[in-house]
């Protein structure tokens, strides 16, 4: 073994040195041709490359991913190819070498019968991207500990530029903006990424700060390996540069779920490491994180700022360096110079670190001091009380802003919260807890320039003081704590898991292909929310890939553990364990709270800690028998050949079909063509075949687009049903767009849009004032079957709503058409006069409006002040002073008269329209204006205020014409 630059002291014996020196090469593989060691300019070119096809990798934009991911396949390709090791590859034909494969061909399979090719694509491009740094750290990475150190500078230095371009891009944005023009001569997703959460974390510069821990986190580990085992000035100085950097960078994104598992990886790291190492390695983590705490201190002051300050980040990144560098230099030889004589003072001082550091952890949750607030800046500080009534007191320099909402378990699911209260420091606070409270938030911000909160205090059911500063604990961290006992977050992922279950029940043995979960989610949702992914990527393989998947991805756990393990058993590459166990059990780890593992950036890292745990780690298989052992490579290789070329091949025909889409496409044999091409985006092809097919006067046309439609139906989409409606209803097979409608709810019941665009096709192809006024007309003709159609949806609406958390409302425009068809109902009468006086005349009627949220108030309804409601008898109620909004449309020009009519004299009631007073009129019951109006081709909407001066009871409002015929 190379000597190390620390040499004794740090903390490894002679007799030890020999022993790895003999055990590094046992049973290690030896290949016929290893390419010769990548060497100063070349090794930084490729390391350049890497980081810039990471960056492409963990872009997620469509294009760019699918780009990389064929890129990929061929470099891939030409590996399989070109480049041999043994010629029969028995020196990489491990465990986990197959279970690694395995696993990526299954994912390949997946997208053929994946429930959205689109999605499925997507997803394996990244694991295609995976797969080709996986070969090349394989075929290019000798078995000596010389290239395990390249291999771990690539990756500890793609950390550190992420980590360094992340810091100033929540900062100054110098480096950024080198950095995103560069990128966005590719692509411009990168415009908007990387930032500060306010007073919490920095984003990193893909956009996730769970993610962009994931990976920091492993560029820590090799951080850490470098700088301990590190054999000279040159390599002791660069490797603890980025240790400071990656250190630091990924503190300040603090993911609590990666810190947990980082914190425990760390004790693997050391208890794995040889004895001589440990204490070394221990006292270089303490260093590491003691400076990365102190500067995350001074970060805060610059992190989400303008001008000169913004820069004190960067200057802090410099300065932890420099002193990670001097400390580790100067203090840790010292330091385990003196251990070495005394074998009890490493355990008195293990010991003394935990005292210290409880007591330290103790003190910074207790100690508590003033806290200065800039005009308009907020800070959130939570209490966690019984329900009652409470108080607070609250002693400040100057009047401070203050909103105080309270949330119980089904708020934290929906990121929904109760006001309690909202004003200022100057007024008596009080407000009343729910009994079903989990937290309470209190937002104090600054009002008139700088204020000094130096106290709160709450009383009432419970009493006590609130932190309001955290002087031993950097802001960063105070906020970011306030609400670990009640995490949105953390709740919500629980509702990510059940719900990934859900869709696994639906194809438990293969699952529903790559992107099932984005694909399924909207069908299987109690309330609506937006992800890509589970968070936790065990159950993102039962959904994805089924038990087949899961069983596969288990191995590569399995194997990594196994190899790892194993290697320490029998003292090989006794260098690489403890950093590749630490990554191990980082990366499947993290894997049960966040979706690292189904992000590219994060897939490079994992795939080439895979490769360095096959090369060091894993033991080849051996086939003695003749025909097999003589066959079996031929046959991987075979395979592998097929498996990449299968997809060079489709990769490239789905990008050249989607260039040519964006070009322009002349026919519908262009179409057709594009759709034999493109074997995963072919519905996208099949759904502008059949919106366009209407407009030819081709039978063949037209039969060819029945059939699509017949295709699409059955597709599990949560996007595809309206277009197929659509299209129905303009070739008169009305029965058949319904049946489309109810299949686009069944795929994505969860989905707001889903609901609101089913509702605007009807009214678009229904109502007779429209773009198709004939062909509603004929409609109308048997208008029972339309309205009971449509109300059949909303029904399946009002369901929806009374068996879910969220309730879905439709905009105004689906409210007053379905308001419509509600009047024609309540009615009974569908007599073609009546159903056309009744969609043509009717703008609102308060008794026959939509209620999707079944608070008993039409949902075009809004309370400005005041209170609503409805009585025993069913009719709306209204308190005194009571503002109402009511957004409306009309459509016809004509004479409109808008009325409330109550059980009391109207008399003072006030109706506004677009913030203009209407003129009113009185009679006995009513209060009424009339307002003469144009053709509304537009559908701008109408804002009608009510102002109410006297508590009454509402029977109705209206707002209708008279045909003019």
């Amino acid at each position: 073994m190379a000597k190390k630059y620390t040499s004794s002291k740090a903390g490894q014996s002679s007799k030890q040195n020999r022993e790895n020196k003999v055990y590094q090469n046992i049973e290690s593989k030896q290949f016929d041709s290893s390419p010769s060691p990548l060497q100063g300019w070349l090794r930084v070119i490729i390391s350049i490359a890497f980081i810039f096809t990471l960056t492409l990798a963990g872009s997620m934009d469509n294009s760019i991913e699918k780009w990389t991911g064929l890129f990929s396949t061929v470099i891939a390709l030409t590996l399989l190819i070109t480049v041999r090791k043994n010629s029969s590859g028995k020196a990489y034909r491990t465990p986990l070498f197959i279970a690694f494969i395995a696993y990526i061909i299954w994912g390949g399979i997946s997208t053929f019968y994946a429930a959205s090719g689109k999605f499925a694509i997507f997803e394996f491009s990244k694991l295609l991207f995976a797969f080709c740094v996986y070969l090349m750290v394989l075929f290019f990475t000798g078995s000596e500990e010389s290239g395990f150190k390249k291999i771990s500078y690539m990756l500890a230095s793609a950390g550190g530029f992420f980590g360094l371009i992340s810091i100033d891009a929540a900062s100054s944005g110098f480096l950024t903006n080198i950095f995103k023009s560069f990128i966005g001569l590719f692509t411009d997703i990168y415009a908007n990424r990387g930032g500060f959460e306010e007073g919490i974390r920095i984003t990193g510069i893909f956009g996730n700060p769970n993610i962009y821990a994931g990976f920091m986190a492993l560029a820590v580990f090799f951080s850490l390996y470098l700088t301990i085992n590190a054999s000279n000035k040159k390599h002791a100085f660069f490797s603890t540069v980025l240790l400071a950097v990656n250190a630091l960078s990924y503190l300040l994104a603090f993911s609590l779920g990666s810190l947990f598992m980082f914190l425990i990886a760390c004790l693997i790291m050391i208890g794995i490491s040889n004895k001589g190492m440990r204490i070394g390695l221990f006292l270089l983590m303490v260093e590491t994180a003691f400076l990365a705490l102190l500067f995350a201190f001074i970060s805060m002051a610059g992190l989400g700022k303008s001008g000169a300050v913004a820069f004190v980040p960067l200057v802090g990144v410099i300065l932890n360096a420099f002193l990670l560098y001097v400390v580790d230099k100067t203090l840790r030889p010292r330091l385990l110079a003196k251990l070495e004589q005394n074998i009890k003072l490493p355990l008195r001082i293990v010991a003394g670190s935990i005292v210290i550091i409880a007591v330290y952890m103790i003190a910074a949750f207790n100690v508590s001091g003033a806290l200065s607030l800039d005009e308009n800046e907020s800070v959130m500080r939570a209490i966690y009380v019984s329900g009652g009534d409470y108080n607070l007191t609250i002693e400040s320099s100057s009047p401070i802003k203050l909103n105080i909402e309270s949330q119980n378990e089904n708020d934290l699911i929906r990121h929904t919260s109760s006001r309690l209260f909202t004003g200022t420091s100057q007024q008596d606070i009080t407000f009343t807890v729910p009994d079903d409270s989990k937290i309470v938030m209190i937002s104090f911000t600054g009002a008139e320039g700088d204020a000094k909160l130096t106290s709160a205090q709450y009383s009432g059911a419970s009493q006590g003081d609130i932190h309001m500063n955290y002087p031993l604990l950097p802001n960063i961290i105070a906020n970011r704590l306030q609400n670990i006992f009640a995490n949105e977050n953390a709740v919500q992922r629980g509702i990510f898991f059940e719900d990934g279950l859900k869709l696994f029940s639906k194809s438990p043995i293969i699952g529903r292909g790559l992107g099932g979960y984005e694909n399924g989610i909207y069908g299987v949702q109690d309330f609506y929310y937006e992800t890509k992914y589970a968070h936790n990527h065990y159950i993102q393989a039962l959904s994805d890939l089924g038990i087949v998947g899961l069983v596969l991805f288990l191995c590569i756990l399995i194997f990594s553990v196994v190899s790892v393990v194993s290697a320490r058993k029998h003292k090989r590459s006794l260098f690489a364990v403890p950093v590749l166990a630490a990554c191990v059990f980082q990366s499947f780890g993290q894997a049960i709270t966040d979706a690292t593992w189904s992000t590219g950036v994060f897939l490079g890292f994992a795939a080439a800690i895979l490769a360095l745990i096959t090369i060091y780690c894993s033991r080849s298989i051996t086939i003695q028998s003749e025909p097999l052992g003589n066959w079996l490579p031929l046959l991987e290789k075979g395979i592998l050949l097929i498996f990449t070329g299968a997809f060079v091949v489709l990769l490239s025909g789905n990008l050249y079909a989607q260039a040519h889409a964006r070009s322009g496409v002349e026919s519908f044999d262009d179409i057709e063509r594009l759709i034999l091409l493109d074997r995963f985006e072919y519905n996208d092809y099949k759904i502008s075949y059949i919106i366009n097919a209407p407009k030819s006067e081709d039978s063949e046309v037209l039969s060819q687009a029945d059939r699509y439609a017949a295709q699409l139906i059955n597709v599990p989409s949560n996007s595809i049903a309206p277009y197929i409606m659509a299209y129905d209803f303009e070739t008169y097979k009305d029965v058949d767009a319904f049946y489309a409608a109810m299949k686009g709810i069944e795929y994505a019941k969860s989905s707001p849009y889903m609901w609101s665009k089913i509702f605007s096709i009807c009214e678009k192809y229904i109502d007779p004032v429209g773009p198709y006024t004939d062909n509603a007309a004929d409609r109308l003709k048997t208008p029972k079957y339309y309205v009971e159609s449509v109300l059949e949806l909303y029904d399946a609406l009002i369901e929806r709503n009374s068996n879910s958390l969220d309730k879905i409302t439709l905009n105004p425009y689906n409210n007053i058409f379905v308001g419509k068809l509600l009047e024609i109902k309540a009615t009974n009468q569908y007599s073609i006069d009546w159903v056309f006086t009744a969609i043509m005349s009717y703008a609102f009627d308060s008794e026959c409006a939509v209620d999707t949220d079944l608070n008993g108030i039409p949902d075009s309804i809004s309370v400005k002040s005041g209170n609503i409601s409805r009585n025993q008898g069913g009719l709306l109620s209204v308190s005194k002073g009571t503002v109402l909004d009511l957004s409306l449309y009309h459509k016809l020009h004509g004479s409109y008269t808008f009325k409330v009519k109550t059980d009391t004299p109207p008399q003072g009631i006030k109706i506004t329209l677009n913030g203009e007073d209407l003129e009113t009129a009185y009679n006995e019951d009513e209060a009424y204006a009339v307002i003469d109006l144009t053709d509304n081709s537009e559908r701008n909407l109408s804002n009608f205020t009510m102002t109410f001066p006297q508590a009454t009871v509402i029977d109705e409002i209206t707002y209708i014409t008279e045909l003019n015929f």
